[in-house]
C-alpha cells in the first residue's frame, strides 16, 4: 500500500446529522474549531493511524462504464457517538487513497 499524506474524513451522514445535532450556532467562538476528528489531527499522514484502521472496499455500479473501487476505513474501538447521537458507522477516506 502506498504511503498516503493528507487525508479527508468523509461522513455520509454529515448534512443530516449536523442539522439535528447542532442546537444553536449562537455559542460559536471564532478560532475555536477542533484540530482534528476522533483523535486524528487534520492533515496527519495515514501511516500514523494505519494500525488503528480496518480497511473495507466497495465498488460502484458494475453496469456503469467507469467502475471504481472505493477504499474506506473504520477505526478500531470507535465509540460510534457524536455528542449524544449514537451512530451506525463512521467511515474514513484518505486523500490520494
Amino acid at each position: 500500500m502506498r504511503t498516503l499524506g493528507k487525508w479527508t474524513v468523509i461522513l455520509s451522514f454529515v448534512v443530516g446529522f449536523l442539522g439535528c445535532a447542532q442546537k444553536s450556532t449562537s455559542g460559536f467562538k471564532p478560532n475555536s474549531e477542533p484540530d482534528g476528528f476522533a483523535g486524528i489531527k487534520w492533515g496527519a499522514p495515514f501511516s500514523e493511524v494505519k494500525s488503528d484502521m480496518v480497511e473495507s472496499r466497495s465498488i460502484s455500479d458494475p453496469a456503469e462504464p467507469n467502475v471504481k473501487i472505493k477504499i474506506h476505513y473504520t477505526q478500531k474501538g470507535d465509540p460510534l457517538k457524536m455528542g449524544e447521537a449514537q451512530l451506525d458507522k463512521i467511515e474514513y477516506v484518505f486523500w490520494r487513497g
